[in-house]
């Protein structure tokens, strides 16, 4: 019915799309060169930070304007080769947005309930909350090991407002949960479910003796990944 452009005057790319009970339409994206995407007012990083940025949008249902659109990332990235991109959006119960994505910055700081609050090695991947208004991060944790980590198009809510990401990971001691499989050999996919207060529900590691990447998850009527 309707089509817009999101951008700035340099490259841009959409990852994740994420429809909300609203019918407003969260998208993410990210490894913008350019510095002149047009932010709204009072949000989370209204400019952009370290060598590339990730962003995130709230499109009005029809297509009439911006809910809100914010940069989204680290100030100490300065790897122009890296990876700053949010591939996964979901939403919880409360509608803040899921939000997950690989960097190579290392300043973005934490939150107390965190369930991995200090950042792996190399490549490094997160999950985090973005308030429904844009405004605050009120929730943000590291996920990886010492190897690198990226996390993959795109993620998937359940009713009750878990998250399921998936990606691929170097590391051997990538943090599986008690129980799931940890099988492998460093070159490997991996899924997780982050509870809707953050704690990290499951993480599992599969693969062979080759490389394997995740994508694209989803679930069955059971609730099934």
């Amino acid at each position: 019915r309707w089509a817009t452009y999101i951008g700035t005057s340099g490259d841009d790319i959409i990852r994740g799309i994420e429809v909300l009970a609203s019918r407003s339409i969260a998208v993410s994206g990210g490894m913008m060169e350019a510095s002149d995407l047009p932010t709204t007012e009072g949000v989370l990083k209204p400019k952009s930070g370290g060598a590339k940025d990730a962003w995130v949008a709230l499109v009005r249902p029809d297509g009439d304007g911006l809910e809100f659109l914010t940069y989204f990332g680290p100030s100490d990235d300065d790897d122009m080769n890296g990876d700053e991109t949010l591939r996964a959006i979901g939403r919880d119960a409360a509608g803040n947005l899921w939000l997950a994505g690989t960097t190579q910055g290392s300043d973005l700081a934490a939150s107390a309930d965190a369930f991995q609050p200090k950042r792996g090695g190399g490549a490094s991947a997160f999950v985090a909350k973005l308030s429904a208004d844009g405004k605050r991060m009120p929730y943000f944790s590291w996920l990886g090991g010492s190897g690198d980590e990226n996390v993959e198009t795109e993620g998937v809510s359940d009713a009750a407002g878990a998250f399921y990401l998936v990606g691929g990971t170097t590391s051997e001691d990538f943090p599986t949960t008690a129980g799931a499989s940890s099988l492998g050999s460093g070159g490997d996919g991996w899924v997780a479910r982050i509870e809707p207060d953050g704690r990290l529900g499951m993480a599992a590691r599969f693969g062979g003796s080759g490389r394997e990447n995740f994508f694209g998850p989803a679930l069955d009527a059971a609730g099934n990944l």
